[in-house]
């Protein structure tokens, strides 16, 4: 279920991006949803769905852009691991 979960979650983040903070900016700045995304599930939900969004999210938006494959799946693996780690450590998010 929480499989699921992660997928309508990184499946609306990735359609609302670039569907519509592509061509809307406030303050001249694109916001970036799918890092909203994957710091969630990297804080509150495992380190599988985690890594999964992470990696959805990115090859999704790897497979828009067309140049420079595979640097945002980098990016956003990196920013899991990163909150999964600080899970571990001992960060809380209550």
């Amino acid at each position: 279920m929480k499989a699921v979960l992660a997928v309508i979650a990184v499946l609306s983040a990735f359609i609302v991006q670039a569907g519509l903070f592509g061509h809307v900016r406030p303050w001249g700045v694109m916001p970036n949803l799918m890092l909203l995304v994957v710091i969630f599930f990297g804080v509150y939900g495992s380190a599988t769905s985690a890594l999964g969004a992470a990696i959805l999210g990115g090859f999704l938006l790897d497979n828009l852009s067309g140049t420079d494959f595979g640097l945002r799946t980098a990016f956003y693996s990196v920013v899991a691991l990163g909150a999964i780690a600080g899970r571990q450590l001992g960060m809380r998010a209550d």
